[in-house]
Parts: structure tokens; sequence; C-alpha cells
């Protein structure tokens, strides 16, 4: 699950004042959601898009190279929360220029990267740099409509975060021919200094700060963030590696248990704990979650499936420019039917329209074989990326 979702539930905890509206700020701060979305994404997916290519360019092995996604993982989903305290407790503007000023400065060391530990110490350091550019993609598109829109503007944030992964397999080519490694990021530092830039430039409205952060945060923040980082680690290098000859996994496991439960029990027994475990724990958010973690597992039919499945067949990004050409306009498409579908007051058929989409697209590829060609694919695979973005919405 890419590392702005979870904010969004938070996010939702929290509304951004808004001002009078202007058509010249809103403009302002729609393109800089769209930057800031953009870059929240390309640095992800330029990396897990391209680590074949990158384990190349590093003389890493392909379970070395897997270690720059799993680090960044592991450090984004458990920063997400902490940077959200700090966003209540200090204010959004400080939390806009720090957050900013550390993404572009950590985008910057990515360049001078030369060996793979390295590399993978500047990806988790990415991850926590990377977090609150979600957060601000949302609240920038928010603030570009008038309160009356707001629920348009947040579902177009949210639609910036995802157009970074078609996007990142059809630029990506050039930028390996340009600079392999050190290339991808070329464009990721210019991104980071363009959003420094905008977001000193186009001043979103200030909102009202409470006091976030208590003392027992210093015995759950690092139980929270130890076990959820552990747990990424098992899930994305479990996969890659035979369990019976990688001892390490089950510690990691066993350890990730430990600390998710030790957290629990701290946070259940504080007047304000850091997340709301009693309401997460209800009937109605346990069947959202498992409903949450079903689409993902079909969805990952194109991020891992049919990529997974040209890639086996000899097939590169720039083989498949087309393909994700068109994965790209079907995310597009799917907002902006989930916008229309609001607008008619249709909003409760979106759930329907979305697994219909997966349904029919999972049919046709249903026959894949080593035959199968990425034009064979252009049909199912857009009709997957609209029902991806219609699940969002």
């Amino acid at each position: 699950m890419p590392a702005g979702g979870f904010e969004g539930i938070i996010l939702a905890t929290v509304q951004p004042l808004e001002p009078d509206h202007r058509v010249r700020h809103g403009v302002a701060c729609a393109a800089a959601s769209v930057l800031l979305g953009l870059s929240q994404s390309l640095g992800l997916y330029l990396v897990s898009s391209n680590l074949s290519a990158i384990q190349g360019s590093l003389g890493a092995s392909a379970a070395e190279a897997s270690w720059l996604t799993s680090a960044y993982f592991a450090t984004a989903l458990s920063s997400i929360l902490l940077l959200t305290k700090f966003r209540i407790h200090f204010g959004l503007r400080t939390f806009a220029n720090l957050g900013i000023a550390f993404f572009l400065v950590m985008s910057g060391l990515h360049v001078l990267t030369q060996t793979v530990g390295s590399a993978i110490a500047a990806r988790a350091a990415l991850g926590v740099a990377a977090a609150p550019l979600s957060a601000l993609a949302v609240l920038y598109m928010m603030e570009a409509f008038p309160k009356r829109l707001t629920a348009v503007g947040a579902l177009l944030g949210f639609a910036t975060i995802q157009l970074g992964s078609p996007l990142s397999r059809i630029v990506s080519e050039d930028l390996l021919q340009y600079g392999q490694w050190h290339g991808l990021f070329m464009l990721d530092v210019a991104c980071a200094a363009l959003s420094f830039a905008i977001v000193n430039a186009v001043h979103l409205a200030p909102q009202p700060t409470q006091k976030a952060f208590s003392i027992g945060d210093l015995i759950a923040f690092p139980l929270y963030a130890a076990g959820i980082g552990l747990l990424c680690v098992v899930v994305s290098q479990g996969r890659l590696r035979w369990w019976t000859d990688s001892e390490w996994l089950g510690v990691c496991l066993a350890g990730a248990i430990a600390c998710i439960g030790l957290y629990v029990l701290v946070d259940l027994h504080r007047k304000h704990p850091m997340l709301n475990l009693a309401w997460l724990s209800s009937a109605f958010m346990v069947r959202f979650v498992v409903a949450v973690l079903l689409f993902r597992i079909v969805l990952a039919e194109q991020t891992n499936g049919v990529v997974g499945l040209m890639t086996v067949l000899g097939f590169n990004n720039d083989q498949m420019h087309e393909l994700f050409l068109l994965v790209l306009a079907g995310i597009v498409a799917g907002f902006l039917i989930a916008i229309a579908a609001a607008a008619l007051g249709r909003a409760n058929l979106l759930s329907l329209l979305a697994v219909s989409l997966i349904i029919a697209a999972a049919w046709m590829d249903s026959d894949a074989t080593a035959l199968t060609r990425p034009h064979d694919l252009y049909l199912s695979q857009t009709l997957l990326a609209i029902g991806l973005a219609v699940f969002f919405a």
C-alpha cells in the first residue's frame, strides 16, 4: 500500500480552515498539489519500477537491490503518524517548510551514493522525508476549491499521488540512459527543488494548533515504529528469500509481533493514545480494513502480476510505454468518473462499479500465456486502472 493511504484516514480528523476562495490562489494551490503528489510518488516508483536496472548500476544482487524498497516503506509507514502529530502540534506552516526542506536534502543525497549500502541508507531517510508530501498534496488541492467542493479537492489530491506509478515506467528509460542510478534521481531532485519553491511561494491557510505530543509517546512511538518497520521487512523480503535458509526473517517477524503487541498494551492504558485503537477495532473499521486489503490484493495484478509476466517474457519498460500511457489515462478517467458520480448523487454505486471493472479485467487476463504481448493487455489494464481509481475514490 502506498505511504499516502494511511495518512488519508488520519487526515480526516483535522480539517484545514478554508480562506476566501480566489481563482489565482486556487490555480496555484492546484499546481502545487500536482507537483507535490508527483514528487512523492515518483520518489517511490522510479526505484521500485526499475530494480533490475538499478542493481546493475550499483553492482548489487537482486536480493540486495530489494532492500531499497524495504528501507523506504519501513521508515515511511512508521513516520506518517509522527509527522501528523507534528503538524497538529506545531502548525501547518512549520510542517510544510521543514518537511519539504528535508525532502530536498534527502533527494540530493541520492546523487552522492555510490554503493548499495549508502543507497539503502538514503532510501530509508527519503522514506521519512517523503511522508509529509502526501498530506500536503491533499491539503493544497482541498484549498484550491471553494468550501462546498472540498470533497472534490480531497479526491483530486489523492489522484495526484496515484499518477506516479505508470508515469515512472514511461520516463525511467531515458533517465537510466542519462545517468543510470543517479539519472533516476536527477528528476527527483528537480521535483524536490520545485516543490520547495512552490510551498514557499504559495501559502496554505493556517490551521489551529493543539497539543499533540505527550511524555508517553517516548515509549509508544519507538515500539510502534520498530514493529511496523520489522513487519515491512518481513513482508517485502519474505517473498524473495527461502524461509528455511533465512532464519533472521523469523526473528524479525517475532520482533514485529512483540513490538506491536507491547505498543497496543501501552496505548490502551493511555489517556491520549497515538491511535484510537478502540475505534480502529470497531466492527465497521474491521470490515473496512478487510475490504481494503482484499481490493489491494486483487489490484496487485497490475503492479506485480502483469508487469512480472511481461518482465519474465523479456519485455522492458520502453516496450510497454503505450500500455502504461493507457493505464495513466485510465486512472485519470476513473477519478473523473468518481467526481461525476458524486455530483449526480450516485457515489453509493462507486464500489459496485469498481468491483465490476476489476472482475471484467481479471476475466479478460485469465487466459494469459507465454504468447501474451503488451498490446493484448491494453483494454483489460485500462479497465483495471479505472477500477483502481474508482476504488480509491
